[in-house]
């Protein structure tokens, strides 16, 4: 069923066409899936939003390594105040001295020296994970409205057959009519149900018109512009799904769980620190609040884990329901586009009436739009499971070494 479903959406374009000044129609530009994406990583505007919260992160973690590499911070000292007022009278002011010390704690020179490059590393896979999360929504967002485009122009075609039915329809009752076989009731029965049909089309092309627009706008095109929307063969859309390799993926491209990873990270680490100084109240209190900082993130850890595994499993489950939705349904086409065949031969016949016919006609329109409609939530499943898993090509992977070298390059 698929690959049938391919080839009619391989041969369909949207009609309207984007034309510039001077422009033919041979010259009209045309718009793969894949182009598409690349548009929207540059053109649109949560993609740019993505780029600055990125550098924005890279930011602080590039402060935090600057940090470190300035090593521990210099003497220590006290500041001592001697009051004046006995011996210079009342209302002079006290004299404040600073006096050095000593050099940092052993806990500062371990926070700056052991805790500091954690935290760098955890900021910047985080905001890597965050950036190719944000980047992979745009993704889906592009997939779903350039497949509702297409399927929302699918949609005019199957309704405008419906019209051409209910015309030819029409003109075999009003032969039937002049002959004297059947009343003219039929008649007024078909030329309502085609003013019917004719309206659901009006309403179908303007959704078009809307889902056209709703992609231009992802695009940063106009939103009256009319490319050739383009895709490749379909018959493998929906691919062999393994759930613990998606499981372990999702994991990998959660912003969520990198981000409780490094924190985890981190408290370890003071942990340790703690443990080493524990003799007075102080320590032991910080050590004991590491402590459970550090049960409290392994759970937190945990439940998003298990939450990530949950969203595979609901998202592959939505995936073979469509798919099992969609063959179900192309089977129950054919039965309606035999239904339909039969009805007119038993009303040629004078066997049956002329609602029969118009019934069959919907049932059958209603088993195509249903059909349809499957096939949409087949390709909005997959773009969710590819936002799911991270899935943002080797694009976003470029731009965000392009803007890791930049911040590097403050160093």
């Amino acid at each position: 069923m698929l690959r049938r479903l391919a080839v009619a959406i391989c041969l369909l374009i949207i009609p309207a066409l984007l034309l510039s000044p001077g422009v033919g129609a041979s010259e009209v530009p045309s718009i793969t899936l894949e182009s598409a994406i690349q548009r929207a990583y540059v053109e649109g505007a949560d993609a740019k939003k993505a780029r600055i919260e990125l550098l924005e992160t890279l930011l602080q973690a590039a402060e935090l390594e600057h940090q470190h590499r300035m090593g521990p911070p210099g003497r220590q000292s006290i500041t001592i105040t001697i009051p004046l007022e006995d011996l210079l009278g009342e209302g002079t002011p006290p004299l404040q001295m600073s006096l050095p010390i000593g050099g940092p704690t052993d806990l500062e020179k371990a926070q700056v020296e052991e805790v500091l490059p954690i935290q760098f590393d955890s900021l910047r896979r985080t905001a890597a994970a965050a950036y190719e999360q944000r980047m992979a929504s745009v993704r889906a967002g592009v997939i779903e409205a350039y497949f509702s485009a297409i399927l929302a122009q699918e949609e005019v075609e199957l309704r405008r057959a419906a019209v051409e039915r209910v015309e030819a329809q029409l003109n075999q009752v009003r032969a039937l009519f002049e002959a004297g076989v059947v009343p003219e009731l039929d008649v007024v029965q078909v030329e309502a149900a085609l003013a019917g049909a004719a309206s659901e089309l009006f309403e179908a092309e303007e959704n078009a018109s809307l889902a056209a627009a709703s992609l231009n706008r992802l695009l940063g095109l106009p939103l009256d512009a009319r490319p050739v929307l383009l895709t490749e063969d379909a018959s493998e859309i929906v691919p062999q799904m393994d759930t613990r390799e998606d499981v372990l993926e999702s994991r990998g491209a959660s912003a969520e769980l990198a981000a409780l990873v490094g924190q985890l990270e981190v408290a370890e680490k003071e942990m340790e620190l703690y443990r080493r100084i524990k003799g007075t109240f102080s320590a032991r209190r910080a050590y004991r609040e590491r402590e459970l900082e550090v049960e409290r993130k392994e759970i937190e850890i945990h439940e998003l884990q298990v939450n990530l595994e949950m969203g595979v499993l609901s998202l592959h489950s939505r995936i073979a329901r469509a798919s099992d939705q969609a063959d179900s349904l192309f089977v129950q086409k054919t039965a309606a586009r035999r239904g339909l065949d039969v009805a007119r031969l038993r009303y040629e016949a004078g066997m049956t009436t002329v609602t029969d016919v118009l019934e069959a006609q919907t049932s059958l329109l209603g088993t195509e739009l249903a059909e349809m409609a499957a096939s949409v939530e087949i390709l909005k499943a997959l773009a969710d499971r590819d936002t799911f898993l991270g899935r943002v090509g080797t694009h976003v992977e470029e731009r965000m070494l392009e803007i890791e070298e930049d911040i590097d390059s403050l160093r």
